[in-house]
């Protein structure tokens, strides 16, 4: 599960939240879990059609560049048992079928996708749909970046405001750090629990229900980020699996 080299003396609570893409990449070494992220040609045939043919950040359509369907919440992040969003108060379920829906994917342009993957730009619901970049956007400027999304659609189809709010909500945690947990956690002790939990010895039961506890979803979170900083930086991967339909 994690390397081995995890040490008493190593941990550090004071984190930014990875990116999806940067959590995309920890479970690609999963084999079962990695066609998880896969789109039919229908699925997306079915997205582009419903955002009008064009990026809904850009408004550019096909004509301007390439167009990529991207998920809002990647489904090979969401369906891990593991998967938890303590800062919105939402624990989703780890049932691949609520996330394998249009209302949880977005037409955009080619570099727009990009910067979404990996949270350097969000859509605040909450501020009627602000798009929100976290990097400088000069090479998009001249598109006007706004909010092209249509959301007169009855669900299911239209894109869903709590997979937004999630994406929104981890783009602000990649990027402004929210302070040493331990304080939350004061009367806990995080050696002991790592060695009670096998951390030390390589020796980690990840059905372990004390993993399913507060503190335990934090020490897992914490040890997949220090595990994921040991690899080697890896460009998106692609298997042979059929797609999901």
């Amino acid at each position: 599960m994690f390397s081995g080299e995890v040490s008493p003396t190593a941990f550090r609570f004071d984190y930014l939240k990875l990116t999806f893409f940067e959590e995309e990449q920890v479970y690609m070494d999963d084999p079962e879990a990695r066609p998880k992220n896969d789109m039919s040609a229908n699925f997306v045939e079915e997205v582009i059609s419903r955002d009008h043919g064009r990026c809904v950040v850009t408004g550019a359509g096909a004509d301007n560049g390439p167009l990529n369907v991207t998920w809002i919440y990647p489904p090979i992040v969401g369906s891990e048992p593991d998967c938890y969003e303590p800062e919105i108060g939402q624990q989703f379920t780890d049932d691949l079928e609520q996330y394998l829906t249009i209302s949880n994917a977005l037409t955009l342009r080619e570099g727009i996708a990009e910067l979404f993957r990996q949270n350097f730009l969000g859509i605040d619901v909450d501020d009627n749909y602000r798009i929100v970049f976290f990097v400088p956007y000069d090479e998009y400027a001249p598109f006007d970046p706004r909010t092209y999304l249509d959301i007169s659609s009855d669900d299911p189809l239209r894109p869903s405001d709590m997979f937004l709010r999630t994406h929104f909500e981890r783009c602000l945690l990649c990027h402004f750090p929210g302070g040493d947990v331990r304080s939350d956690f004061w009367d806990y002790d995080l050696n002991d629990f790592c060695e009670q939990m096998g951390v030390f010895d390589n020796d980690v039961d990840p059905n372990d229900p004390e993993w399913q506890t507060t503190f335990g979803k934090e020490v897992w979170g914490m040890l997949i980020r220090q595990e994921l900083q040991r690899k080697p930086s890896r460009q998106h991967r692609t298997c042979d699996v059929d797609p999901v339909e």
